[in-house]
Parts: C-alpha cells; sequence; structure tokens
C-alpha cells in the first residue's frame, strides 16, 4: 500500500513538472495559438504553486522511506528520487525563464 501511494505520488510530481519544464516555450511562445497553448499557459500557472507543494512532500517522503527500517518500503526510493529531481529541476527552469531578458 506504501509503495503504490508513494510511487502514485512522485508521478504526480513528476506530471505537474511538466509545464515548468516547458517555461521557456511558453514564455516565448513557441506554441501554437489556441486551445493547446491555453491549457499549457494554465497548467503552468497552476504548476507554478503545485510543484513546490510536490517537491517538499516527496523530499520529506524520500527522506522518510530512507530512515525506515521496513525492507518493503525501500522499494519506492527510485520513484521518488525521480520525482525530486525532475521536480527541482523543473523549478529551476521556470526561475530561469522568469529572470530572463524578453
Amino acid at each position: 500500500m506504501f509503495a503504490k501511494t508513494s510511487t502514485a505520488l512522485a508521478v504526480i510530481t513528476i506530471v505537474m513538472s511538466i509545464p515548468l519544464l516547458l517555461s521557456y516555450n511558453i514564455k516565448y511562445q513557441w506554441f501554437p495559438q489556441g486551445l493547446p497553448y491555453a491549457m499549457l499557459y494554465f497548467g503552468g500557472l497552476l504548476s507554478v504553486y503545485v510543484t513546490p507543494v510536490l517537491l517538499l512532500l516527496e523530499f520529506v517522503l524520500l527522506i522518510w522511506t530512507l530512515l525506515s527500517s521496513d525492507i518493503s518500503k525501500k522499494t519506492s526510493v527510485r520513484w521518488n528520487l525521480v520525482g525530486v529531481v525532475v521536480a527541482a529541476i523543473a523549478k529551476l527552469v521556470f526561475i530561469a525563464a522568469r529572470y530572463s531578458p524578453p
């Protein structure tokens, strides 16, 4: 049960990080106009607030799993690590795109 929940949280974190990874494309409008751009833009706005919370939650869960003595919880470490790394890279890309000159 713990591994499934932990893996699901990691997948949600990765999916919510995708709009932040595309921050340069959103900022400079390298996407076609219309519905795809609007969905990505509003998904990016949501991700700006949700991804840091998920990143913190993933990081706490990763540390808690690594410090746990239960071997059955160790199977989700890879997913948690991937979720933390992708979310951290996404936040860095977003910050770099935000402060880059137009």
